[in-house]
C-alpha cells in the first residue's frame, strides 16, 4: 500500500513510499519505486517538492552559520520553533465537515489542558461551521492550514511550530490524510497522529532527532558485514544514500527543546520498522527502539510542554526568558561566552522575582500530602510555591477549595491558579476565585485553601 502525495500546482499525483526520514525534526517522503516488501506501520511524510524546499532551507542556513561571528546564537535563532507563550493560534480546514472538524479541534484541546496555547478552529455549534480554506488563499487565513483531501491514510504531516510561517508552507501547513473518508471509524492510532501532529504545532520535535538515537545509525559496515544505514534505506525504500545521509544525519541540535534522555513512552518515539532495524548498530537494544507506538503523551511530554508554554500569561518579560533562558545559558557554556552568562544570570533573577507567589493552605494535617502535589505542581508551571501551611486554630478554613487572591490587578493569574488547582484536584466543577481587597501598594501572593473536611 502506498501513500499518494498531492502535488500543487495541479500536476498529477505520483506513487510515493512514505520514508521515515527527518530534518530539523520533521519527516520527508521520498520517492521511490514499490519494493517487495513494504515498511509494517505508517510512517510520516512530507511531499517530495516541500521536503527539498526545506532541504534547500537548512543547507542555507548551514552555510550562514559557517559565516556568523555567533554561530551557536545563529543556530539557537534559527532552530527555536517555539511560539509566544500564551498564543492562541487561528486554524482552518480544507475539506471535512463540522463533525470531523469538531472532534479534531477536541482531540487538540488536549495540548491546552497542558500547556499555556489555545486554538481557534472558529467553530459554531448552531450553524455547524468552521473556518475554512482554499488553495491559492494568503497564508494570513490562519497559522495553522490542516488539509483532510488527501486519498491515502498514511499521509500525515505538520509543519513544526513558527516553522508554519515560512514560505515554504504557502499551502497547507498540516496534512492528516484520508481521516475525512474514515470519519468516525477512527482508530486508536489515528487519534494519536492528530495529537502528534498538533503536538508538532507546538514546536515538539521526534525523539529520534536526539543526539543518542542518531548515534544508533550505522556509518560504516559491521564487522561481520552488517549493512549501513545508507545500504538499508536504499534496500528498503530505494532511497539514494546522499538523501539519507541529508535527512537522518543532518538535523538541527535537539537542546531546545529535549528532555535530559531519550524517552521511550513519548508520543514523539516512533517505533522503529523491521526493515530498519539491521542499519542500526544496537537494534532491538538501542536507546531509541521501542516496537509498538506510542498513543498518548508521556509524563516528559507534558513536563516539556509546561515548561514551554508555561500558565502565567500577563508577563511577557518573564514568560519570554523563562521560554529561553535554558537554551541561552547552555549556548554561553558550550561557546565560552562569559558576557553572555552573566546576563542570563541577571535575567533569570529577574524572572524569578517576576513570578507570582502563591502558597497552599490545608486545614488537616491528613490533607498536606494534596497540598505538597499542588506545590510541586505550581513549581513545575513556574509560580514560586515556598510551602505548605496548616492553618487549623489559626483561621477558618472554606467550605470548598479556593483560590485567593488581594488585588485587582491580580485576577487573571488567579484564575490560571484555580485553573491549575481544578486540574490537579481532579475536581468536577472549576475551584474558584475570591478577592480579598488589602489596602497597600506592595506585591501580594495568592493562596490555594483546601476545605475543612
Amino acid at each position: 500500500m502506498a501513500p499518494r502525495a498531492k502535488q500543487q500546482g495541479g500536476r498529477h499525483r505520483r506513487r510515493q513510499w512514505a520514508a521515515g526520514l527527518t530534518l530539523a525534526g520533521l519527516t520527508f517522503l521520498i520517492q521511490a519505486q514499490p519494493v517487495a516488501s513494504p515498511p509494517p506501520t505508517a510512517i510520516e511524510g512530507y511531499p517530495t517538492e516541500l521536503a527539498e524546499a526545506l532541504l534547500q532551507r537548512k543547507q542555507a542556513e548551514d552555510e550562514a552559520i559557517k559565516k556568523t561571528a555567533s554561530p551557536g546564537l545563529f543556530s539557537f535563532v534559527a532552530t527555536n520553533y517555539a511560539w509566544p507563550n500564551g498564543t492562541k493560534l487561528i486554524v482552518a480546514f480544507q475539506g471535512g465537515n463540522f463533525e470531523i472538524w469538531r472532534d479534531i479541534a477536541t482531540i487538540a484541546g488536549q495540548w491546552s489542558s497542558v500547556a499555556n496555547i489555545s486554538f481557534d478552529f472558529g467553530l459554531n455549534p448552531v450553524a455547524r461551521s468552521g473556518r475554512t480554506y482554499s488553495p491559492g488563499d494568503p497564508p494570513s487565513v490562519a497559522q495553522v492550514r490542516i488539509d483532510l483531501t488527501a486519498s491515502d491514510a498514511r499521509l500525515r504531516w505538520s509543519a513544526v511550530g513558527r516553522q508554519a510561517l515560512q514560505p515554504e508552507f504557502n499551502q497547507a501547513t498540516m496534512q492528516l490524510g484520508a481521516l475525512a473518508q474514515t470519519y468516525p471509524l477512527w482508530t486508536a492510532e489515528d487519534k494519536a497522529d492528530v495529537l502528534h501532529e498538533f503536538g508538532h504545532v507546538l514546536g515538539f520535535l521526534h525523539e529520534q532527532q536526539r543526539p543518542e538515537c542518531k548515534a544508533e545509525y550505522r556509518l560504516e559496515p559491521g564487522p561481520n558485514g552488517e549493512p549501513t544505514i545508507f545500504d538499508v534505506y536504499l534496500r528498503a525504500y530505494n532511497a539514494p544514500p546522499n538523501w539519507t545521509q541529508a535527512n537522518l544525519l543532518l538535523a538541527n541540535s535537539y537542546t531546545v527543546s529535549g528532555s535530559a534522555h531519550p524517552d521511550k513512552r513519548s508520543l514523539f518515539l516512533y517505533p522503529t520498522p523491521d526493515d530498519i532495524v539491521p542499519g542500526t548498530i544496537n537494534g532491538t537494544k538501542g536507546p531509541c527502539y521501542v516496537r509498538e507506538k506510542n498513543k498518548r503523551m508521556s509524563a516528559e511530554d507534558i513536563k516539556r510542554a509546561r515548561r514551554d508554554y508555561p500558565f502565567k500569561p500577563g508577563n511577557a518579560f518573564g514568560n519570554f526568558v523563562a521560554s529561553n533562558i535554558a537554551p541561552l545559558k547552555a549556548l554561553a557554556s558550550t561557546q565560552g561566552l562569559s558576557a553572555m552568562g552573566r546576563l542570563t544570570e541577571k535575567l533569570e533573577r529577574l524572572e524569578l522575582a517576576a513570578r507570582p507567589l502563591v502558597y497552599v493552605q490545608v486545614a488537616r494535617e491528613e490533607d498536606r500530602a494534596t497540598g505538597e502535589q499542588l506545590r510541586r505542581a505550581l513549581l513545575q508551571n513556574r509560580y514560586v510555591a515556598p510551602g505548605v501551611e496548616k492553618i487549623a486554630r489559626k483561621a477558618i478554613p472554606p467550605k470548598t477549595a479556593e483560590v485567593r487572591y488581594f488585588s485587582p490587578a491580580d485576577q487573571q493569574v488567579a484564575n490560571d491558579v484555580a485553573a491549575l488547582a481544578t486540574g490537579e484536584l481532579g475536581a468536577t466543577t472549576a475551584v474558584p476565585i475570591k478577592l480579598v481587597p488589602r489596602d497597600t501598594t506592595k506585591k501580594q501572593p495568592l493562596e490555594i485553601w483546601l476545605p475543612a473536611r
